[in-house]
This record gives structure tokens, sequence and C-alpha cells, in this order.
């Protein structure tokens, strides 16, 4: 399945939806993993598995760090912050960040990356009223242009593939 998402991806040129379908690589992954761990879990007890996936299933970005930290990606989500950092002046990604809010935790570089790219996310598929919708910023496409290249490498490292 991942390799038909990447294709699809990489076969996209507007910004905005070739990031949605990077996106879908990694949501693709997070999913198979839950799979993975209901399967390994529910002949033993499956009373705990199930409720432990349905709490999974609630709290999508975490799910997003946990297939970050097992497949070592952080460094790439850490490179998201450095380029978010790189546009101070970019009003999509400021609006993003307030979104994003403090945390009751120290920050985290990689896990900024994740929340970051997340909720790049939420703002092109979930344009409501609780979130930053990505069509009301002129500059949203030039941060994402900004984002995707390590996007890109994040996923291509996610698929055991590498550029450099």
């Amino acid at each position: 399945m991942s390799g038909s998402l990447l294709q699809e991806a990489l076969c996209e040129t507007r910004p905005r939806w070739r990031f949605v379908a990077l996106y879908r690589v990694f949501e693709s992954a997070y999913l198979l993993a839950l799979r993975d761990a209901f399967m390994d879990a529910f002949f033993s007890n499956p009373k705990a598995a199930t409720d432990k996936t349905k709490k999974a299933l609630e709290a999508e970005v975490n799910q997003f760090e946990e297939v970050v930290k097992l497949h070592q990606l952080q460094s790439y989500f850490e490179s998201v912050i450095a380029e978010v950092d790189a546009l101070p002046s970019n009003l999509f990604l400021q609006a993003v960040r307030a979104d994003i809010g403090p945390s009751n935790r120290p920050p985290v570089a990689w896990e900024s990356g994740v929340a970051f790219i997340y909720k790049l996310r939420c703002s092109i598929v979930h344009a409501g009223q609780k979130s930053v919708i990505f069509d009301r910023y002129p500059d949203a496409n030039v941060a994402l242009i900004a984002l995707t290249p390590v996007l890109e490498k994040a996923v291509l490292a996610l698929l055991g593939l590498r550029l450099d």
C-alpha cells in the first residue's frame, strides 16, 4: 500500500495535495503499526487490546510520534522546525504555531515538527471553525513549498529509501 501512496504523492504537483499525499504515507504506517499491535495482543487480552487501540485512534498525533520514534526519523522533524523558523514572517506558519499552543512539557524539536506537520495537514483537510484554515492565508503555499522537501525525505526514509 505504501508504494502506491508514494507513487501518488510523487506524481502530484500542487503543493497542498502533494503534502497531503505524503502525509498519507505516514498515516498508513501508523495505522498498520496499530493494527499489528492490536493483532499481537488481541488473543491474550481482547478487551485490553481493544481499549488500547481505541485510545490510540483518538490521538492521531501520538501515533504519528510513535512511528517517527520507531523508525528513528526524529532528525527529519527537527528539520521541519528549522524550516519553520526560517520563515518568521509567514502568517500561515504563525497561525499554526499559535494553534499548537504552549505545551505542559519542555519543547522537543522533533515533537514540535511532528505537531506542525499534523496541524498543516489538518488545516488543509479539516477547513472548519476550530483550526487554522489553509485557504485563508495567501502565504500558505509558500510554507508548504518550504516544508514538503523535508517531509519527502522523511517519507523516503520511512520506506527504507534514501537519496543522500
